[in-house]
C-alpha cells in the first residue's frame, strides 16, 4: 500500500494524509490482531482556521475479516466544523446480512496547534449504534487474536445525552461460537438475549453446549455497583477443547462486580475427567532448543492481558479423575479450591488416588497409596506416591515424593 502524508503542525495549512490500498495483514500486527485480513484506504484532511478546527475524513476496509472467516466491509466518515465533530460508521457485508450503523458527536478543543487537539472535556459524547448480523468480522478487529466469536447479533444501544459511556438498549445474539485459545474454552449453539442500561447488564437467558457436549444455562443481573445475581448452571459441560484434559462438569457458579473486578464463585462437580500426562504443556523430552531471532519474544503460555477477574471456584469429585500417560493408567478423586485469576489461579486441597497400575524397569507395579496436596500455585503441590509388586514372597515398594 501507499501513504501520503503532508502535515502542519500549526494548522495553518491544511494537513493531508492519504492512504491507499494498505494491507491489514500488516497493519494487524502492531495493534496485536494478527491474522485480519481487508484493505484500508480513505483521505483525512484537518486545519485551523480563524482558531477554529475543521476538516473531514473518509476511511474503509474493504474485505474485512480474520483468515478465512466472514467478511465485512466497513466505512467511516467524518466531519469537524468549527470543532464539532460528526462520526458516522456502517458496516455491510457481500450476502447483505450485515446492517451496521454507529454515530458518534462530540467536541475537540486545541491549543493553537494541531499535536495539541483533544476532545473537549467539558462537552457530552453521545453514541448511537444499531445494526443485526454476523458478528464474526467486527469482532476481529476490535477483540485480541485468541478470542473467537461468531454468530448473529442485534442491537440498539445508545449512551444518552453522552455524559458517560454507560449504554442502555437490548441485545441479542444468536447461532453463537465462543472460543477462549488460552484455556481451550469452547462453546457452541450460543443464544443469549440482554438489556443494558447505566447501572447493570440484566440477562434474560443464555444457552450453550458444550464443544464435547453438555450444556449450559445463565440468566439474571450483572450490576456494575457489586450486586449482581447471575446464576450460570452446568450440566455435564464438557466445552475443553484441550488434547491433555478433558471434562464433564455439573453446578452451579455465580458471577458479580465489586471494585473494578469480575468475581466467579462456584461449587462444581466433576462428573468424569480424562488426563493425558503426554499431552500436557511440556511434557516429553527436550530434544531441541530453537532461538527465533525475529517476531515477539514472549513465551506462548503467557496469560492474555484481560479485565481482572477472580476466582473462588470448588471442584469436587470422588473418583472417576483417569490419568493416563507412557506405562500408567489411575483413577483419582479430588476436592480442590481455585481462587485468584485465571491466568494464574492458586489451589488448595487434595486429590486422591482410588487405584492405579505403572509399568516401572519393565515390571508392572501395583499403585498402594497416592496423594497430591495442592499448595497454592500448581507448581508448588506435593506429590506422595508409592507402588508395590509381590513376587515369589518379596514384595519391593517405589515411593515417590516432592513437589
Amino acid at each position: 500500500g501507499e501513504v501520503d502524508l503532508r502535515v502542519d503542525v500549526s494548522g495553518q495549512t491544511p494537513s493531508q494524509v492519504a492512504l491507499r490500498g494498505l494491507q491489514m495483514s500488516q497493519l494487524g500486527v502492531f495493534v496485536d490482531r494478527p491474522g485480519l485480513e481487508g484493505v484500508l484506504s480513505g483521505d483525512t484532511r484537518i486545519e485551523i482556521i480563524e482558531d477554529a478546527l475543521m476538516g473531514e475524513a473518509d476511511l474503509a476496509i474493504a474485505g474485512l475479516s480474520r483468515g478465512a472467516g466472514e467478511a465485512a466491509d466497513l466505512s467511516i466518515s467524518s466531519a469537524l466544523e468549527a470543532g464539532a465533530l460528526k462520526v458516522q460508521l456502517t458496516g455491510t457485508n457481500d450476502m447483505g446480512e450485515l446492517d451496521l450503523d454507529a454515530q458518534l458527536q462530540t467536541a475537540l478543543t486545541h491549543q493553537g496547534d494541531l499535536l495539541s487537539i483533544r476532545p473537549d472535556p467539558l462537552m457530552r459524547m453521545p453514541v448511537q449504534v444499531t445494526g443485526s448480523g454476523p458478528i464474526a468480522a467486527l469482532w476481529a478487529l476490535v477483540a485480541p487474536s485468541d478470542l473467537r466469536l461468531e454468530g448473529d447479533f442485534t442491537a440498539d444501544l445508545n449512551n444518552g445525552d453522552g455524559s458517560d459511556f454507560r449504554f442502555s438498549g437490548p441485545v441479542t445474539w444468536q447461532n453463537g461460537v465462543f472460543e477462549d485459545g488460552f484455556t481451550g474454552l469452547h462453546l457452541t449453539n450460543v443464544s443469549a438475549s440482554a438489556d443494558l442500561s447505566p447501572a447493570a447488564i440484566t440477562l434474560s437467558r443464555a444457552t450453550a453446549s458444550g464443544i464435547n457436549g453438555g450444556t449450559l444455562n445463565g440468566s439474571g443481573k450483572y450490576s456494575f455497583t457489586g450486586d449482581s445475581d447471575i446464576v450460570r448452571e452446568l450440566e455435564q459441560l464438557n466445552a475443553n477443547n484441550r488434547s491433555d484434559v478433558q471434562a464433564r462438569i455439573s453446578g452451579l457458579t455465580t458471577l458479580d462486580r465489586r471494585n473494578r473486578r469480575t468475581h466467579i464463585q462456584g461449587d462444581l462437580e466433576i462428573d468424569r475427567a480424562q488426563i493425558n500426562l503426554s499431552n500436557l504443556p511440556g511434557a516429553g523430552y527436550t530434544t531441541l532448543d530453537v532461538v527465533f531471532m525475529e517476531g515477539d519474544e514472549r513465551p506462548l503460555t503467557d496469560a492474555p492481558a484481560r479485565e481482572a477477574i477472580s476466582l473462588d471456584v470448588t471442584l469436587r469429585s470422588d473418583r472417576r479423575i483417569f490419568v493416563a500417560g507412557p506405562g500408567t493408567e489411575s483413577e483419582w478423586g479430588m476436592n480442590v479450591r481455585i481462587t485468584g485469576p485465571p491466568g494464574a489461579p492458586q489451589l488448595n486441597g487434595t486429590a486422591t488416588l482410588i487405584r492405579g497400575d505403572v509399568d516401572l524397569l519393565s515390571r508392572s507395579f501395583r499403585m498402594s497409596d497416592g496423594t497430591v496436596r495442592f499448595l497454592g500455585a500448581p507448581e508448588e503441590s506435593a506429590v506422595s506416591l508409592q507402588a508395590d509388586r509381590t513376587n515369589d514372597g518379596i514384595t519391593t515398594s517405589i515411593l515417590v515424593t516432592g513437589p
